[in-house]
């Protein structure tokens, strides 16, 4: 079963500005296009709180922490990007990004 991947704004521009992180995503978008993957694969871990309905992937590159935080529509078959970025102050950004 395969999802569309969507991007807010703040998450899609984080992406275009580092080269690694923008090779990542598109390696994910085309393994998640053409491979069928299921979203549940991936290493993820669902965020507590008010922030429950969303999932957080957690990376590293060349010793940088990375997080991406994503929520999942399974009826619609969509995955929404909500936020990407460095691990300093991610989740007090997210919550200013959320309102």
């Amino acid at each position: 079963m395969t999802y569309l991947v969507e991007y807010s704004r703040p998450a899609e521009k984080f992406i275009k500005k580092s080269k690694k992180i923008k090779r990542l995503f598109e390696e994910f978008k085309l393994i998640n296009n053409q491979l069928e993957i299921r979203w549940q694969d991936l290493k993820t871990e669902q965020l507590s709180g008010e922030l429950k309905f969303l999932y957080c992937h957690k990376f590293r590159i060349n010793g940088v922490d990375y997080r991406i935080v994503f929520s999942v529509k399974n009826q619609e078959k969509k995955i929404f990007v909500w936020l990407a970025g460095t691990r300093e102050n991610f989740y007090k950004e997210l919550l200013r990004k959320l309102g």
